[in-house]
């Protein structure tokens, strides 16, 4: 992500924006939030929720990882396959069949813990943002039970 990006991030923006979602998600009971915590600390934090992408829809992926995120000192320890199976729990039990979820083009490392969880990249897409574009590609799962703990 771009630099002047990053920089307009703020503890007190990202708070209220993550309660504004919240808020909104009680009345439309559309958004789930999975926390991992290690000692009483949260580690990481994933959303899901219906397919905001039309396009990915009509490929038939219904359901949407939104967010996933894991503290990089907690990268490889497990958090991040939790909460992505906890969320397809979630998914599954709420009725959806399939799921996606769009990453930056350079994330290596998201990239690769797709691939070894069984997502196959769907499609590409550029998002305006300060200084540029971001791109993006999706994964996606055409069987949310395929991340189900075995």
């Amino acid at each position: 992500m771009p630099a002047e990006e990053l920089e307009r991030i703020t503890v007190e923006l990202s708070g209220s924006g993550w309660r504004r979602v919240l808020a909104e998600s009680r009345e439309t009971r559309g958004l789930s939030l999975q926390v991992a915590v290690c000692e009483g600390r949260i580690v990481g934090l994933g959303t899901c929720c219906p397919q905001r992408s039309l396009q990915l829809q009509r490929m038939g992926y219904d359901g949407e990882i939104g967010t996933l995120y894991v503290l990089p000192a907690f990268h490889g320890l497990g958090a991040g396959r939790a909460i992505i199976q906890t969320l397809a729990m979630r998914l599954q039990r709420d009725g959806f069949r399939a799921m996606a979820l769009w990453t930056l083009t350079r994330n290596l490392r998201a990239r690769g813990f797709y691939e070894r969880l069984g997502g196959v990249t769907l499609l590409e897409r550029e998002e305006p943002c300060a200084g540029g574009a971001l791109v993006e590609v999706a994964y996606g799962w055409n069987d949310v039970g395929a991340l189900l703990p075995a």
